[in-house]
């Protein structure tokens, strides 16, 4: 590792070593972090994730919540899970307002969850925001400052894990499409393609029989050549109407 890299991954960590000792977590709130990272890495599901994400404010601090996410393609905020009804069948679109900022209403608290930047130009979708949802936390009378300070620290968390599982969904999104499109290929072109191979050697076969055939009408034509009778007539019109047809086709 050049020296450079290592001083500066050195003053990272030390740099988040005092940040830590800043934020001054209580026990328990060390216990929910390392609770949410240690089942988040367990599991590569988006959907595991969104449980995580709700279950874990419940089972340490006795609070309910919602998760909001951005959808890409409509870019309309739907409710993906809550923690008193788990994770939800069917997304529903919901009126509620996308910030970069924490904001309050009568009795919640929304966080906005912002995805790694870092990883941003892998993940082109959500244009020049940072915001892939919004966290919902009630009720709010429970929310003390550092209760508060807290969950701001703990969506972050989840902005980055939600952000690298929608990274690992994209990519493996990508190599369904791709054998997909293998598949297809192999069946719409490759398949008909030997289909047509084959049919192109029996047909050439068929030439092969009909030149054979055709050479035979002619000689025996010019063999009637200078006969008059009824046969050799109609033998000699047959060769010139399968000789006209034939200039049709050169």
């Amino acid at each position: 590792m050049p020296e450079d890299q290592n001083l500066n991954i050195y003053q990272r960590v030390k740099q988040k070593r005092e940040d830590y000792q800043r934020y001054n977590f209580e026990r328990l709130q060390e216990e929910a972090l390392s609770t949410f990272f240690d089942l988040a890495q367990e599991h590569t599901s988006v959907d595991i994730l969104y449980q995580i994400c709700v279950i874990v404010p419940k089972v340490f601090f006795d609070v309910e919540s919602n998760l909001y996410i951005v959808n890409p393609k409509t870019l309309k905020v739907e409710k993906v899970c809550s923690s008193e009804t788990g994770l939800l069948s069917s997304k529903t679109e919901m009126e509620i307002s996308v910030s970069e900022d924490v904001y309050e209403t009568d009795d919640s608290w929304f966080f906005s969850i912002h995805g790694n930047r870092s990883l941003k130009p892998w993940l082109r979708i959500y244009g020049q925001t940072s915001v892939i949802g919004m966290f919902e936390i009630y009720p709010k009378d429970k929310i003390d400052n550092k209760c508060h300070f807290f969950f701001g620290k703990y969506t972050n968390r989840i902005g980055y894990n939600l952000h690298q599982k929608l990274l690992m969904k994209q990519n493996m999104e990508h190599i369904k499409f791709i054998n997909q499109l293998v598949s297809d290929i192999e069946h719409n072109v490759i398949s008909p393609n030997m289909y047509y191979k084959l049919s192109i050697r029996k047909l050439t076969k068929l030439l092969a029989n009909y030149g054979a055939m055709l050479a035979k009408v002619r000689d025996t034509a010019m063999f009637c050549q200078g006969r008059e009778d009824p046969v050799c007539k109609l033998l000699r019109n047959i060769h010139q109407e399968i000789s006209n047809i034939n200039q049709t086709f050169s």
